[in-house]
């Protein structure tokens, strides 16, 4: 079969910038919309046509606002029928999960998984309890499952068929690959974060599939980012980062194309946010209320064992904190890695002037770039200006 490669993906989501779709920081003003009055209006964008597709549809963009709490949105094509939004099982547990079909049926996107949970991995004290791998255990306000890590190489391999096996059938591997460049760049943003006491990981891989459906060739592409949490207790990893697509081989590049728009253009609410940080007294109140039950459990269970009681509810109040720690640092930066993530793969660097506050995006082959008075930008390694009248501008990192 005849497969495109990742090159393929990054060149069509290329065609996002150079044909003038621009992608913008979470906290930048959005451009007003072709035809529109609006310098704030993020109603419709009108990139030029997908290329290079074999069909020379425009699309035009719209913005798609998430229904069920309003936490986030994105840049979705006109008239292509979306579904899902933000899940929330349970306090701490926030799950996105978005699907959308092109008109015709042949591709099919999506962005996260409600029915992915977060992990927590096997240990002692769990164990002692009663709870084998598999079982579900409510730490720190979610139910989380006992899972052994997978970084994300090891769980795209074996996710990524079962998550395209919902679409279509007889689905086979063609190749899965580590990102540890994009992964280094993720790693730097979730540290600003860090929790005091917990050590985290960040790893991303990306895979490539074919299947049938409806007995039709189909080709999948996921990427996917893990993050893993390691502290004196269970440790816990989730899956915060997820977007992927199938599609007939003839129209990869347009679902490449889409999965780039979606990617740049995915911004949390910042009202969401402020409203779910605000909540953390009730969450913590929810979280000790769930932990009595389980608690008492466990001391039951343990009669003959109170040293091991006592060591399980230590441990257990010590995964509370990496588990609120870890959703925290997740929606402090889901934004900003989706961005850094697409700036990565599309090839860009955010850069701004410091002086005006004016933000560009340019080619990422240097370190240092400088604009002239005529407003041209050029890079180089050096980190010295090229003649008079440059000024240097910062370049913007999961912004």
């Amino acid at each position: 079969m005849n497969r495109f490669s990742k090159s393929i993906f990054v060149n069509a989501m290329c065609c996002l910038i150079l044909n003038g779709a621009a992608i913008l920081p979470a906290d930048a003003e959005q451009p007003a919309a072709r035809g529109s009055g609006s310098p704030s209006s993020p109603a419709t964008i009108t990139p030029a046509p997908v290329s290079p597709a074999p069909e020379q549809i425009p699309l035009t963009y719209k913005q798609w606002d998430d229904p069920l709490q309003n936490a986030f949105s994105l840049m979705v094509p006109d008239k292509w029928p979306v579904q899902g939004g933000m899940f929330q099982p349970s306090a701490l547990d926030v799950r996105q999960d978005v699907q959308l079909v092109s008109p015709d049926g042949s591709i099919v996107l999506f962005m996260g998984d409600s029915k992915l949970p977060p992990h927590t991995m096997p240990h002692r004290s769990l164990t002692m309890a009663g709870y084998r791998i598999g079982n579900f255990v409510n730490l720190g306000g979610a139910q989380m499952q006992i899972e052994p890590y997978a970084r994300a190489q090891e769980f795209l391999a074996s996710y990524g068929p079962n998550r395209l096996s919902r679409t279509c059938t007889n689905v086979s591997t063609d190749s899965i690959q580590d990102q540890p460049a994009l992964a280094a760049n993720a790693t730097t943003i979730y540290s600003q974060t860090a929790v005091a006491g917990v050590r985290s990981e960040f790893t991303m891989a990306d895979g490539h599939f074919h299947c049938l459906r409806q007995g039709k060739p189909y080709v999948g592409y996921i990427i996917a980012g893990v993050q893993g949490a390691f502290g004196s207790g269970p440790g816990t990893w989730l899956v915060p980062h997820l977007w992927g697509y199938i599609c007939t081989p003839e129209r990869e590049p347009i679902a490449a194309h889409v999965l780039g728009m979606l990617m740049t253009t995915f911004r949390l609410n910042p009202q969401w946010v402020a409203k779910i940080n605000q909540n953390n007294a009730a969450v913590v109140q929810e979280v000790n209320a769930t932990n009595q039950a389980m608690i008492q459990t466990v001391m039951a269970a343990c009669q003959r064992q109170n040293a091991a009681t006592q060591q399980f509810i230590k441990t257990e109040q010590k995964a509370n904190t990496m588990v609120m720690g870890a959703w925290q640092r997740s929606m402090d930066s889901h934004s900003r890695i989706a961005n850094e993530w697409s700036n990565t793969i599309l090839g860009i660097h955010t850069v701004e002037d410091p002086s005006t506050g004016e933000r560009r995006t340019v080619d990422n082959s240097y370190s240092y770039y400088f604009k002239d008075r005529s407003g041209n930008i050029v890079g180089n390694q050096t980190g010295y200006p090229p003649g008079a009248g440059y000024t240097q501008m910062n370049i913007l990192r999961g912004q």
